[in-house]
């Protein structure tokens, strides 16, 4: 299908894939990283809607946008819509990642369903709702496209410093249109065991990491499993930890001074990263005195007030409420106090994959929906 004769969120939809946006942190695989470029095409779009856009550096070259529509005077509410436009790596892809390829009734390509789908929807929502002078309203609609969600969340952590007092942020995530009320945070660990390097030809000379780290391994993480299990959620069951890599020695006739593991945590409502920290901790002293724990922080787990007006009011456009076992910006900014959902077109089982897609009649229907969503926000 010739992309002139898509409808439009899914020709702005071709235009954002095509426009390559993969997160840097990790292996990118290509050279065209970072978010100005996409940020700097969605200002020029929104600018057009009449919003009020700011391009706001939180690296080099990886700006927010900040796109504000603007009303007679003050707000009785602000409302935030914020995807993220950053992507995961394009290595190893199975279908060419930016040439948003149509193929049926699905479009292809690196960021189609997590989450440009998300944000062609939106956009193409204000359009319909907002795009011919929206300014007799008393709710103030911002658009918040951030950059770095896939890594470390800096572009929704430095907007939700400063940013206004919301009434309701939803952020973009492919959901099947159900609005997430809660998710799973992250906490990730590293586990390094300090040894003491020898020949090995006499290896009780020294004092061996991979042995230790080993140890730890086989006997202290069934333990953390254990105490996990303990923290539970009714729709998102129990805290896990998982095995993600293992590093250690040098060469086969050298006893390793040094080896170290990566765990990866999920939190549940109720447990902080700082509890997780102490259990992890706590066990490995129990193992050996020359194991030392690192956190990398993550993101808190995430449990909205289902019964919040602002909440409720969008509720007619989803397909009711969901939790997910993954985590989002939703959480930075129930930080602040703000209530916050991730709602938008797609399956998340599309998300990160090799071919990744998704149906133009899901986008149509996150089109309508947003643009419902829209009107139930700005009504009376």
């Amino acid at each position: 299908m010739v992309h002139s004769r898509l409808p439009e969120d899914a020709r702005l939809l071709a235009e954002l894939v095509a426009i390559p946006s993969v997160n840097p942190d990790g292996v990118p695989g290509t050279d065209r990283t970072g978010e100005k470029e996409i940020a700097s095409f969605l200002a020029r779009r929104l600018g057009k809607l009449g919003a009020d856009c700011e391009l706001v550096r939180v690296e080099k070259g990886r700006p927010n946008l900040i796109a504000v529509f603007p009303i007679k005077g003050r707000p009785r509410a602000r409302v935030l819509f914020a995807p993220h436009t950053d992507t995961v790596s394009v290595g190893g892809m199975t279908v060419p990642p930016f040439a948003a390829a149509v193929r049926g009734e699905r479009l292809y390509g690196r960021g189609a369903t997590d989450t440009k789908g998300s944000i062609a929807a939106m956009i193409t929502a204000f359009s319909r709702v907002l795009g011919k002078g929206y300014r007799g309203g008393s709710v103030e609609v911002t658009f918040a496209g951030l950059m770095g969600e896939e890594a470390r969340n800096q572009g929704a952590v430095h907007y939700a410093k400063n940013c206004p007092k919301f009434s309701l942020a939803v952020i973009g995530e492919p959901t099947g249109l159900k609005v997430v009320h809660a998710h799973k945070g992250t906490a990730w660990f590293t586990v390094r065991a300090a040894g003491k390097s020898a020949h090995a030809s006499d290896p009780s000379r020294g004092r061996n990491a991979i042995r230790i780290l080993t140890e730890f391994v086989q006997f202290g993480l069934p333990r953390i499993e254990a105490a996990l299990s303990e923290f539970s959620h009714p729709g998102l069951g129990h805290a896990t930890v998982s095995v993600g890599v293992i590093r250690g020695g040098t060469k086969v006739n050298i006893v390793p001074s040094g080896a170290e593991v990566d765990l990866d945590v999920r939190l549940v409502p109720g447990l902080s990263a700082k509890a997780a920290t102490e259990l992890v901790r706590g066990v490995a002293r129990t193992i050996s005195p020359h194991l030392s724990v690192v956190l990398t922080p993550g993101v808190p787990a995430l449990e909205a007030d289902k019964s919040d007006p602002w909440i409720q009011r969008i509720l007619p456009a989803s397909r009711g409420f969901t939790t997910v076992p993954w985590c989002c910006d939703a959480t930075i900014f129930a930080q602040r106090g703000i209530p916050s959902v991730a709602f938008g077109p797609g399956s998340i089982a599309q998300a990160h994959t090799v071919d990744e897609f998704i149906s133009l009649h899901d986008l149509a229907a996150g089109t309508d929906a947003y643009a419902k969503m829209l009107g139930l926000l700005l009504g009376p």
